[in-house]
């Protein structure tokens, strides 16, 4: 671009200088033939003197016509190539302008990414916006543990459960036990893997999920 430029600078100053030694060559050829037509040989007839005048300035007029004439074709043909570099150099800029709003969006707008589709079974965090928990249907009832009821203890056991994408316990393992030593977590543990839910669901498909089950032991 930086070419074009300077050829367009250029081609501006060349254009200047030949109308401007256009207009001179003008001034200089109307000078000259009237200088011609004072110095013509005295005739002694005031009627040649008038002819040699007139045929002096024609002569000068047409020699400076022939000049003008010859620098009005180097000026068109200067035009010409300058319009030529002008629509070049704005072709440039416009490529130039395109490439550096291209580059700032690249470089500012933040990329859009297309989750991945949710497939069967896929395991989904329970907090995701997007996931319905499992729901229970069934299961077994709670076993007293042999022990805890001897001592008449109660208590509560949370246990971590996944729920796969059949509604079934896949795992199952214990979070937090209110009394343990007395055989809570065992039976919480077995009753838990004996429920059965209504899988969790994202998008409408059912996938695995980790879930939260409380089992009270009371008396």
């Amino acid at each position: 671009m930086a070419a074009s430029q300077a050829r367009v600078r250029e081609l501006e100053a060349l254009l200047a200088d030949l109308e401007r030694e256009n207009a001179e060559m003008a001034a200089e050829a109307e000078s000259r033939g009237q200088q011609e037509a004072a110095v013509a040989s005295p005739a002694p007839d005031p009627l040649a003197e008038q002819r040699a005048a007139e045929s002096a300035r024609a002569e000068a007029r047409r020699r400076a016509l022939a000049r003008q004439a010859r620098r009005e074709v180097e000026i068109r043909e200067l035009e010409r190539e300058l319009r030529g570099a002008e629509q070049r150099l704005l072709a440039e800029q416009q490529v130039t302008h395109e490439a550096l709003q291209e580059d700032v969006l690249q470089t500012t707008l933040p990329a859009v990414s297309t989750p991945p589709p949710v497939r069967p079974g896929d395991l989904i965090d329970s907090t995701d916006p997007g996931l319905t928990l499992p729901r229970f249907v069934s299961g077994r009832p709670v076993s007293y543990p042999p022990a805890a009821q001897r001592f008449q203890r109660t208590g509560t056991v949370q246990v971590e459960a996944l729920v796969d994408e059949k509604g079934r316990v896949a795992e199952a393992r214990v979070r937090e036990s209110s009394t343990p030593g007395l055989g809570f977590e065992d039976a919480a543990l077995r009753q838990v893997r004996t429920r059965r839910y209504e899988p969790g669901t994202k998008n409408g498909v059912p996938v695995r999920v980790w879930i939260v089950v409380r089992v009270n032991f009371t008396l």
